[in-house]
């Protein structure tokens, strides 16, 4: 962003891929008692799918969480279509992929790289 004559406009930016880690994503996370910030959803995002956790607790491939999407609206205090909304535009980024299941959706961050072992 820009700043002229007092306005902030947008500046055109070239398409990028960044990596963090979580340590400076805890830098960066935003601290609300409300409504969850995009960030903050999508980091919690890689850490259920870091952590490989589900919610019926089955094992899955690693990267992988499963889960649903009304427990994600809740965590997040959004509407169930917002969350979905988001999932769909991650999707469409190629952050994730994400396929129905009969307890919810099976989310894989294709964006995430765990180290060897875990």
């Amino acid at each position: 962003m820009t700043k002229i004559n007092g306005n902030v406009q947008e500046q055109m930016c070239p398409d990028y891929t960044i990596t963090i880690s979580k340590q400076t994503a805890d830098i960066l996370r935003a601290r609300q008692d409300d409504r969850v910030s995009r960030f903050d959803a999508f980091r919690h995002l890689l850490e259920l799918c870091a952590l490989n956790r589900s919610c019926e607790n089955s094992e899955s491939e690693a990267g992988t969480t499963t889960v649903r999407i009304s427990a994600l609206a809740d965590a997040w205090h959004w509407h169930r279509h917002t969350a979905k909304t988001f999932l769909d535009e991650l999707a469409e980024t190629g952050a994730l992929t994400y396929e129905k299941t009969p307890t919810g959706v099976s989310i894989h961050l294709k964006c995430l790289t765990l180290p060897a072992g875990q």
